[in-house]
This record gives structure tokens, C-alpha cells and sequence, in this order.
């Protein structure tokens, strides 16, 4: 791919790798780093008397035809998400060279990226995820996917996350194929990148298993809650606060979307979070505990059986219990 070279950058105007560049009543201000499909631009609409942000796609080739149809297919996309945490389109069109722009709202932030190495504290990261999912969600529900999410393409500006370029990566096909599965990976990765200290569970297995990205955004929220929940247990541990103990045993079973983990083989498996409790070093007879709200917990979801207090048992083995909890299960993925 051709090197993008701004040659000059003056009177409201540009020329990018020689081509012009030239919006009527568009005053290009400032140039960002370019991207891999172009650059943006800080500019101000002379019109509507606001500052904007300018995206220019840049062809690889003399033919523009390509670049532009994803170009459009990107505006069109992000035009039909009406969402506070996705950037908003105001307008876009075709210079007369060919160039494919579209001008958007100017977010004067700063990347995920670049926030991530400034700050450590979990809960700011929690709630950005917290944006992120809610936007993700809404885009799905749509049938409308990201393409290209990864921890560059999200803004934090005014303490929100916003997603922006929605993007082409999707539609390259030659290149990709799975476009779906990069989606599901995508969502994961960035999990991974906001929370490094989370027990990731089954990443992996979600990832391999080619699910569609709602999904994987389901699960992937999940994982976040119980990691929180572990979190806050391990806090509750230390202080030997039982009373905290067991509410945060209950808030994990809790996060356990049974509905969308059962008929998608279970990938929140009740091995990975005793392994998870292990870990925090909790003692055993929480682990069994642990293991009766469980059973409680997904007795009442899904055969609809009447909730009841959880009786502990002290008695049967986590061993037993844990096969007790898997033959449920592995019968309600036959019947189901």
C-alpha cells in the first residue's frame, strides 16, 4: 500500500498524496495520523458554524471505485446508528477527483489505547466497557457490525467511550473468511485489553467456536460481571467478610446468562470459576457453597422450579456435586 503524504496543508484546503483536496464550506484545520484507508482531518463547517471532523478516504490505486463503495458502505452504516456511544454522520460525498468524504462529529479525545496506558483504576475501565458494550449491542440489534474494532477505533472523550470507523474490513472478502469470526475475536481482544488482570474463563474457546459476535458480545459481558464479582470477593476475603462472601457468590451465579450459555455449550463452565475461586484463595467450603447456588440458581431458570433458599451442603464432595451439575446440564443440551 502507497504511503499516505500530506504536501500541503493551507487556505482551508489539502493536497494529499497529489491529490486535492478541497470542500466547499469546509475549512480543513488540522491532519490526524493517517489510517490504513485514509486520513481525518480537525476542520470547521463555515455554514452551520462548528467544528467537525473530516474523513478522507485515499485510494490505493488510480481506480477509486473500490475505496469508495466501502467508503460508502462505512457512512451508511454509521448514519443508520442513531446512539451516544457511536460517532455521529452528518453528511458525505465525492470531490471531484473522485475522493470519497464524509464529515462527522469531532470528538476531541483521546483513544482507548492512549487511555489505557494512563490510567489503571477498574472502575473508570468498567464503565467504558460498560459504553462499549451498550453501543455494540444496539449496533447488533440492527444487524449492523463493527468490521474493525480494536482499542484505536474507540474515543474517550468526556469520560464516555465512543466507536467510530465502523469499519471496511468487513466487506474484504478475499481477505477474510470469516468476517463474523473477526467480529467475535475482536470483541474478546478487547476484553483483553481493558481488563489485562480478569481471569479471561474460555476466551479462547469462544473464539474458536464461530458463534456470531451478539453472542460472543453476551458472553463476553458476562465474563466481565464475574470477573467484577471475583474482584469484589477477593476484596470481601481479605476482610473475612462472610456476609460479603456469599452475596458475591450469589452475584456470580447471578451473571450466568443460563438461557444464552446452555444452548451455546455452556462456555462459562462451573470448572472455570471454581478454578477462579481457587485462585483468590477462598476457602473450600465456599467452593461447595459456591456449587449449591449454582445448582439452585439454574434448577430455577430453567425448569422453572420455585425459588427456595439455598440449603448448603457440607456433606457431598465438590467432586459429586460437580458431575451432579454437568449431567444436569448435558441433559438440557439434549432436550433443548
Amino acid at each position: 500500500m502507497s504511503k499516505i503524504i500530506i504536501s500541503k496543508l493551507e487556505d482551508g484546503n489539502a493536497i494529499v498524496n497529489d491529490l486535492v483536496i478541497e470542500i466547499d464550506h469546509i475549512i480543513l484545520k488540522k491532519a490526524f495520523k493517517p489510517g490504513g484507508n485514509g486520513i481525518v482531518f480537525e476542520a470547521y463547517d463555515k455554514i452551520l458554524d462548528r467544528d467537525v471532523a473530516v474523513k478522507v478516504w485515499i485510494p490505493k490505486k488510480e481506480n477509486h471505485r473500490d475505496k469508495n463503495e466501502q467508503a460508502l458502505a462505512e457512512a451508511r452504516k454509521i448514519a443508520n446508528l442513531n446512539h451516544p456511544q457511536i460517532v455521529n454522520i452528518f453528511t458525505a460525498g465525492q470531490l471531484d477527483n473522485g475522493l470519497f468524504y464524509t464529515v462527522m462529529e469531532l470528538l476531541p479525545g483521546e483513544t482507548l489505547k492512549s487511555f489505557l496506558k494512563n490510567k489503571s483504576e477498574l472502575m473508570p475501565r468498567l464503565k467504558l466497557w460498560h459504553d462499549i458494550y451498550d453501543a455494540l449491542s444496539f449496533a447488533h440489534s440492527k444487524q449492523i457490525y463493527h468490521g474493525d474494532l480494536h482499542d484505536r477505533n474507540i474515543i474517550i472523550y468526556e469520560e464516555k467511550a465512543k466507536l467510530i470507523d465502523f469499519g471496511t474490513s468487513i466487506f474484504a472478502r478475499k481477505k477474510l473468511k470469516n468476517p463474523l469470526e473477526r467480529e467475535s475475536k475482536k470483541i474478546i481482544e478487547i476484553i483483553k485489553r481493558i481488563f489485562p488482570e480478569f481471569y479471561m474463563l474460555s476466551a479462547n474457546e469462544i473464539i474458536n467456536s464461530n458463534i456470531k459476535p451478539d453472542i460472543t458480545l453476551e458472553i463476553a459481558d458476562a465474563i466481565v460481571e464475574i470477573n467484577y464479582s471475583l474482584f469484589k470477593l477477593s476484596r470481601a476475603i481479605k476482610a473475612n467478610d462472610h456476609r460479603r462472601i456469599r452475596g458475591e457468590l450469589h452475584s456470580i451465579c447471578i451473571n450466568f446468562d443460563i438461557d444464552v450459555h446452555i444452548h451455546n455449550c455452556l462456555f462459562i463452565k462451573p470448572e472455570y470459576i471454581i478454578k477462579a475461586l481457587r485462585d483468590i484463595h477462598i476457602d473450600e467450603i465456599y467452593v461447595g457453597y459456591f456449587l449449591d447456588i449454582f445448582l439452585t440458581y439454574i434448577s430455577y431458570k430453567i425448569e422453572g422450579n420455585e425459588r427456595r433458599r439455598v440449603k448448603p451442603d457440607s456433606v457431598t464432595p465438590i467432586e459429586i456435586k460437580l458431575i451432579h451439575i454437568n449431567k444436569f446440564i448435558q441433559n438440557m443440551k439434549i432436550t433443548t
